[in-house]
C-alpha cells in the first residue's frame, strides 16, 4: 500500500508515536580515481561502518520502541534500506517517505510500515502530458516532509540529497529557536564521509548552528544514541509509561 503525505499525522496517532528520529544519507560509494579492488574494498569498510553506527544508534534506542518511530528514504539502497531493515529488525515502527518517481526503489511493507509517495503533480495544472512529466515529483521533493515529519536526525554521509535535507532543517531551527521551540537536532557522523563530514562548518546562523548540531565530534552510533535521548527527553517517555502503568 502506497501513503501520501496526509496520513503521516493519523499513523503517528495510532500507534502512539510521539518522537520520531531519521536517518539521513545516501548510498555508498568511493571517490573516483581508484582502481576497482581498491575502490571495492573502500565501499565494503564504509558499509560495515555504516552498519555499525545504525545497529549501535538502535540498539541503545531500544527501550522506546513503543514511543519511537524511525523514518528513511524509503528506498532499498544505502542508508535509507540499512536503517529501515535494522529499526525493522528491532521492533520499531518504521517510515519511508519518497518521490513518486523513486517509488519503484522503495521498500515494501515487510520493512516499512508506513510507505509514503509524495506527487506533487496534482499541485499543477497541466494540459499535455509534456507539462505532466515535467512536474512530475522528482528526487528532492519529499525533502519537505521528510524534515517536518522528524524531531531529530542522524546524518550518515551522503551528498545532494542530504546536504538539502540538512540544509532544510537548518532553515526550520531559525523560527524555532526564535520563537522558543525545541530544536530538530541534527547529529552529523563524522568519518562517514559527504555531508556527515561538512554539516557542521555548512554556513547559516552560528547561533542556530551551536543550538542543534552537537558541541563534539560524533563518530560512533552509542555517542550518538546517548545525545538523542538527551535532546530530545527520551527518558520522560519511560517515565510516562510507568506513570501510566502505576
Amino acid at each position: 500500500m502506497i501513503n501520501q503525505p496526509k496520513d503521516i499525522p493519523i499513523f503517528l496517532k495510532d500507534h502512539g508515536i510521539t518522537r520520531v528520529i531519521a536517518f539521513s544519507g545516501g548510498a555508498i560509494s568511493a571517490p573516483p580515481g581508484f582502481g576497482s579492488d581498491v575502490k571495492l574494498a573502500m565501499e565494503n569498510a564504509a558499509k560495515i561502518f555504516e552498519e555499525s553506527v545504525i545497529q549501535e544508534t538502535l540498539e541503545r534506542l531500544r527501550p522506546y520502541t513503543g514511543k519511537l518511530g524511525i523514518l528513511t528514504g524509503g528506498t532499498k539502497f544505502g542508508v535509507p534500506g540499512t536503517a529501515s531493515k535494522i529499526a525493522k529488525s528491532l521492533g520499531f515502527r518504521t517510515i519511508g517517505i519518497f518521490p513518486e518517481t523513486g517509488a519503484d526503489k522503495a521498500l515494501g511493507t515487510d520493512v516499512l510500515d508506513l510507505r509514503v509517495c509524495v506527487d506533487i503533480r496534482g499541485d499543477f495544472e497541466c494540459s499535455s502530458p509534456e507539462e505532466a512529466a515535467k512536474f512530475r515529483s522528482d528526487w528532492g521533493d519529499e525533502s519537505a516532509y521528510f524534515c517536518k515529519t522528524l524531531d531529530s536526525a542522524v546524518v550518515f554521509g551522503g551528498r545532494a540529497g542530504t546536504l538539502v535535507e540538512v540544509a532544510h532543517l537548518l532553515k526550520m531551527n531559525e523560527r524555532r529557536k526564535k520563537y522558543k521551540q525545541s530544536p530538530k537536532f541534527i547529529v552529523p557522523i563524522m568519518a562517514s564521509g559527504g555531508m556527515g563530514d561538512i554539516a557542521p562548518v555548512l554556513p547559516a546562523d552560528p547561533d542556530v548552528r551551536a543550538w542543534c548540531l552537537p558541541s563534539e565530534v560524533v563518530r560512533s552510533g552509542h555517542i550518538a544514541a546517548e545525545l538523542l535521548e538527551e535532546k530530545m527527553h527520551l527518558h520522560d517517555l519511560l517515565n510516562d509509561e510507568l506513570k501510566a502503568a502505576s
